[in-house]
């Protein structure tokens, strides 16, 4: 028969277990300059390695909502994409020292951050649904063009608390964006 004391202490491990979840990222984060000296920065499209034909620029529009929120001057994308077509850069392959070092002098910023998606989905487990996100960042300081910053990190699946509780589930934007500001975490 269960006393008391061990039926608390019962409950106490089941509701730990309950309410862990995915609340740390995979991820790996390299750094090799100043970050600090970066106030005005130009976030170029992501490369898109999903199926969803969206997810890219969804990254982007949460990456610069994030950015703007930590008080940095973002370039406006009009900007970016015209001196982008000016200068011939079209993919994250496209970018050289030369062309980081131009770009930046065009728009007047200290860095230009870039990189990839390489998961924006919604999985499917035997029970549940779940987000996944997987992103690649890169930060380059402009007066050198040389990469300072990159990042790859994978949020999502299903916590214990939507597996067993029923609780709802994140959006794949929510997700995106906890997991933007993780990775920002590590850089400013």
């Amino acid at each position: 028969m269960l006393t008391l004391r061990r039926m608390i202490g019962l409950l106490l491990v089941l509701s730990m277990f309950a309410f862990a979840g995915c609340s740390k990222p995979n991820m790996i984060v390299k750094t090799k300059g100043k970050v600090n000296k970066i106030k005005r920065i130009a976030v170029l499209p992501l490369d898109n390695f999903t199926s969803d034909k969206y997810a890219a620029d969804n990254i982007r529009n949460i990456l610069i909502a994030s950015l703007l929120d930590r008080g940095f001057d973002v370039v406006e994308i009009g900007e970016v994409t015209r001196v982008l077509n000016e200068r011939r850069v079209f993919s994250v392959k496209d970018l050289t020292t030369e062309k980081i070092k131009k770009i930046g002098f065009d728009l007047a910023v200290d860095g230009i951050m870039t990189g990839s998606v390489g998961r924006y989905q919604i999985a499917k487990g035997s029970s549940v649904s779940y987000p996944e996100v997987t992103i690649t960042l890169m930060l380059f300081e402009t007066k050198q063009g040389k990469l300072i910053w990159n990042a790859w990190a994978t949020e999502g699946g299903p916590s214990m608390k939507v597996k067993y509780l029923g609780t709802e589930m994140p959006t794949l934007n929510e997700t995106a964006m906890e997991l933007i500001n993780k990775m920002l975490d590590n850089i400013f």
